[in-house]
């Protein structure tokens, strides 16, 4: 009995005194960002022994997908209607919805940890290697980078996927994707 009215003891002033110095910081501040914004692009990492990406293939995603899966789907790769892509065609033209890229990475022997760098994609994309998901971007024509090197298979092949998704104004396109060390 006395451990325990000596630990409530010790205890109760330290709760005490955290509550009312959070209570003491909670000011909130509203501010409009209303007006005049200026926007510098991001300054990428400048990417060593970099290679464009060719071989890309594409087909237009199940009419039923509605957002972006957590993987690529099992049956993708095996599965018929893949075309050839030509880097920044449009393909779904003024169509609203999903169309998927495909390519394989060069193998290499560099060591190091590697990054993709997407010259942009259109409107939405979310990246995938060997069918995991690495990242999800927003925003358009836009350039932006992905380190790759948690889901990289050392020695062995490396696919990569690329979901985009169109707005139907005829922007679905993959721009050029360079991967290289960083």
């Amino acid at each position: 009995m006395h451990h325990k009215l000596a630990t409530v003891l010790v205890l109760l002033p330290i709760a005490f005194a955290c509550h009312g110095s959070r209570a003491a910081t909670t000011v909130r501040i509203r501010k409009s960002l209303d007006g005049t914004w200026q926007i510098q692009p991001a300054k990428l990492t400048p990417l060593k022994h970099a290679t464009v990406l060719k071989g890309w293939r594409w087909k237009r995603a199940g009419l039923g997908l509605k957002s972006p899966p957590a993987v690529v789907p099992a049956g993708l790769r095996a599965s018929g209607g893949w075309k050839r892509y030509k880097t920044g065609a449009n393909v779904l033209g003024t169509k609203p919805g999903y169309a998927w890229f495909q390519t394989v990475l060069p193998k290499t022997s560099s060591a190091g940890p590697r990054m993709l760098e997407f010259a942009g994609a259109a409107t939405r994309a979310v990246v995938y290697l060997n069918g995991k998901m690495l990242t999800e971007h927003r925003g358009g024509n836009f350039w932006f980078q992905i380190p790759i090197y948690a889901h990289w298979h050392k020695g062995a092949r490396n696919v990569l996927t690329v979901l985009v998704h169109g707005a139907g104004d005829k922007t679905t396109t993959l721009k050029p994707v360079t991967v290289g060390l960083y």
